[in-house]
Formats: structure tokens, C-alpha cells, sequence
């Protein structure tokens, strides 16, 4: 089922002071559009089965954090091809 992205939920943007606020609502949201496991993975390594579907949930998750902060901490995490390590440099930020 393809998501819509026409509700957008409101978030704050990472703007460098706010991580915390951020963290907790950006968390929430993605846990609520079951991405949060390409952010934060349980298992060291998935089958190879599910791999394309790993890849567009990784590009949702990556989607939404770049939506959500500000331009110049866009700047400098907009090469990250993993949510994964999108979300671990901001949170050493």
C-alpha cells in the first residue's frame, strides 16, 4: 500500500538548540509509520528477503529526518544514504 504523504504531521525542525523536543517527536512518528527499525535496528543483519522493502522504508525514514530540521543542519547531513546514520549524527550534534 503506497503512503500518502499528503498529511504530513506537523513537526518541529531541528534548528541545533531543540535536539531533545525534537528527538522525542521525530521518534514517535516514525515508531508510528514503522520506520523506526532502518533508524534504530534490533538485529546486526536482516535476510536478504526483505531488502527492497528495507531500502524504501530506509528512504521514508531519511525523507522525514531531512524534512525536519532546519537548512543548515540539512547541509550537513544531506549525503547520508542510511537513516541510520543520519539519526546517529545528529544526536553527537
Amino acid at each position: 500500500m503506497e503512503q500518502c504523504y499528503c498529511m504530513l504531521p506537523l513537526l518541529p525542525r531541528l534548528d541545533g538548540e531543540n535536539y531533545g523536543h525534537w528527538k522525542i517527536q521525530m521518534e514517535l512518528m516514525l515508531k508510528s509509520r514503522n520506520l523506526w527499525e532502518v533508524v534504530v535496528p534490533e538485529e546486526p543483519e536482516k535476510p536478504k528477503s526483505g531488502e527492497e522493502k528495507d531500502e524504501r522504508k530506509n528512504s521514508e525514514a531519511l525523507f522525514y529526518i531531512f524534512r525536519a530540521v532546519d537548512e543548515d543542519i540539512f547541509q550537513e547531513i544531506s549525503s547520508y544514504k542510511s537513516a541510520k546514520e543520519a539519526w546517529d549524527e545528529l544526536e553527537v550534534r
